[in-house]
């Protein structure tokens, strides 16, 4: 059995000195194709599906947050009762393999009447059990209206 290994080159940081004249024709044949136009347009191609993804994550992530979010405070849950007294607070669990689209999400504009923290949890805990959900807690902003008399 024969196996073929070579050496992975990193085309963005190349150190001349520790390359072999064999490698140094192979890095230059790549950093050429690199400024074609071929390369540039499949480059941005491929970027774009990556943001496209990345924003349909996102969106979804948001989407079912909001939907946890809504289902608590809309009018005939169970939860209007207090939401008239005090300010209401829950968690929402979020699997930890969302936590990076996560990140990126918490300030966005569509959570704007809710203040949206992530309850750290413990590293040793999460050593033991990476599957533990993030934990996500809720807490409704109220705005506060002052009726003072003239």
């Amino acid at each position: 059995m024969r196996v073929l290994m070579r050496e992975v080159v990193d085309l963005d940081h190349i150190d001349d000195l520790s390359l072999r004249p064999l490698q140094r024709i192979s890095v230059g044949i790549q950093l050429k194709y690199r400024e074609t136009r071929l390369y540039k347009y499949n480059y941005n191609k491929r970027m774009e599906k990556e943001y496209h993804q990345r924003m349909e994550e996102e969106e979804k992530l948001k989407a079912r947050i909001l939907r946890d979010i809504y289902s608590i405070f809309k009018p005939d849950s169970q939860h209007a009762s207090e939401m008239q007294t005090t300010i209401v607070s829950f968690e929402i669990h979020i699997e930890r393999n969302l936590e990076p689209i996560l990140k990126r999400i918490l300030n966005h504009k569509d959570f704007m009447l809710y203040d949206l923290r992530v309850k750290e949890c413990n590293r040793d805990i999460l050593l033991s059990f990476p599957r533990t959900p993030i934990k996500l807690e809720v807490h409704h902003k109220f705005l506060e209206v002052n009726h003072e008399e003239a």
